[in-house]
């Protein structure tokens, strides 16, 4: 038995049971880490706990989540359960906002470095999840399709002003898998955030990425990918988590009223697609070619960039097929 099946070795429960009723030995490490990051979320982080708390598992999960100093209520109502279920929950609580921090990194890295879990599931603090069997069966899944490294689901998306209805990420009514190329070409919309999870070993990957080219100006893309490359995305046609969009003071809203950081956006986009393709050693350059193409033809027919990142985004793309 290796040190990695020692430090996974527990006896499943003979049935799913909610997570809060679950009594694991001391020192059982868990097998599946809930990611949770939140800002200014205190509407709806309240759904995002509850949404983890009414997992049914037959396995350990823990759940992490980082509050960005909040100064709405959210830190107090994630303190809260943090106290209530103290075997389940761990907070890390920022003093001062770290998301344009000089020393974000190392602000960050104790949360970071606390994921134990084999596997990682994600969603943010203003999503939410509405499937209480979310968790055990893609944990089953991706356990019985070792190859695949990602998997999500599809989720319904509530618009916050309008509060109509849709369905992101549907792929169909059968379990399949998705080829990396269609990961690549979809967008980061193609897989929604509160649907992923995905081996811990995909975290190493991310680090070397941003180790050599830089920090990422859109996390779920660059997850959805890499997480993608070794054999596509495990999908299951299971409606199983929301996305709220539109939220106020969500990236998406922010990058409609800072037309300077859409603009810094846009390229540093552009140049991510490039370096991620480069990080596959080109194995998927024509995907990433067409990805490239779709997303600098978007902003290019945008209004709110300026002429001068419409030119740099057209030189890039051309600087692309040159070298």
């Amino acid at each position: 038995m290796t040190k990695e099946d020692q430090e996974y070795n527990y006896t499943p429960l003979e049935k799913p049971l909610r997570i809060t009723d679950h009594q694991w030995p001391e020192g059982t490490v868990p097998l599946v880490s809930i990611r949770c990051i939140t800002y200014n979320h205190v509407n709806f982080i309240r759904d995002a706990i509850e949404g983890f708390l009414m997992q049914e598992t037959a396995f350990p999960v823990e759940i992490l989540i980082h509050d960005d100093a909040s100064a709405d209520g959210t830190t107090e109502i994630i303190q809260e359960y943090e106290k209530k279920y103290p075997s389940l929950i761990s907070a890390y609580c920022q003093r001062e906002n770290t998301y344009r921090h000089p020393n974000r990194k190392e602000l960050r890295r104790p949360f970071f470095e606390a994921i134990k879990g084999e596997y990682v599931a994600t969603c943010e603090g203003d999503d939410f999840w509405i499937s209480r069997k979310k968790l055990q069966r893609q944990i089953e899944c991706l356990t019985a399709n070792e190859s695949v490294d990602l998997c999500f689901h599809p989720a319904k998306v509530i618009d916050f002003e309008t509060k109509q209805e849709t369905i992101k990420g549907w792929n169909g009514k059968t379990v399949r898998i998705v080829p990396a190329e269609k990961v690549i070409t979809g967008g980061g919309g193609f897989i929604p955030t509160a649907s992923i999870v995905y081996r811990k070993k995909i975290r190493d990957e991310i680090r070397l990425f941003k180790e050599e080219y830089g920090p990422t100006p859109v996390g779920d893309y660059v997850t959805q990918v890499i997480g993608s490359f070794r054999g596509g995305a495990l999908y299951l046609p299971y409606l199983s988590s929301v996305y709220r969009k539109g939220v106020p003071g969500s990236w998406s809203v922010s990058m409609k009223t800072n037309l300077d950081a859409k603009n810094l956006w846009a390229l540093e986009a552009a140049k991510m697609h490039i370096s991620l393709n480069k990080f596959s050693c080109q194995q998927f350059s024509f995907s990433f070619n067409i990805s490239l193409f779709k997303s600098i033809f978007k902003k290019l027919c945008s209004r709110s960039l300026t002429l001068k990142t419409k030119a740099r985004l057209v030189i890039l793309y051309l600087r692309n097929f040159i070298r």
